[in-house]
């Protein structure tokens, strides 16, 4: 692991490491080897965290979310995720999709798993594919009042999916 240099049109103040590995059952083969490269980008009052193996995929990643750049082709322009970026400061938040859960694909076809399939292929079925959101956020209270509230909120097309695919698991 060694700190390694920063592009030049990455916020100052941007830490990059590059973490040369090795299999573990074959740590003297080199063409095995892979580097992991992490980049730490400040911006305003929080960082941008960005790590993979292929630099340039990072950092187009990374520069994509910087100020200044479109929101399009991140998660800012994606429908139904409002509740993460409006309001209060958030302790913790994400969202996922039935896709995201039950998104095995196609890889699953035979023996006793077939009727799982036919439950997945439902999901590719749908007007969303699956991927409409559910979205969970967690703030904290105020100095005066110290609790955590938490949401969950789902849109009607994420509730359709869910819905659908619930009767398919009540036919069995």
């Amino acid at each position: 692991m060694r700190v390694a240099p920063v592009p030049p049109d990455l916020p100052g103040g941007t830490l990059h490491i590059a973490s040369r590995s090795t299999r573990v059952d074959q740590p003297k083969n080199d063409k095995l080897a892979y580097t992991t490269h992490f980049f730490v980008a400040p911006e305003g009052d929080h960082a941008w965290v960005a790590f993979g193996e292929d630099q340039k995929t990072v950092l187009d990643h990374l520069k994509s979310v910087l100020e200044g750049q479109p929101s399009s082709g991140t998660l800012a322009a994606r429908a139904g995720l409002d509740p993460l970026s409006k309001g209060p400061p958030l302790t913790s938040g994400g969202f996922f999709s039935l896709n995201a859960l039950f998104g095995l694909g196609d890889s699953v076809s035979e023996g006793p798993v077939a009727s799982l399939l036919g439950r997945l292929k439902y999901l590719g079925s749908t007007r969303f594919k699956g991927n409409a959101p559910f979205v969970v956020s967690i703030r904290p209270g105020s100095d005066a009042s110290p609790v955590l509230t938490i949401d969950a909120t789902a849109s009607t097309r994420s509730v359709d999916e869910l819905m659908g695919y619930i009767e398919l698991f009540s036919s069995d």
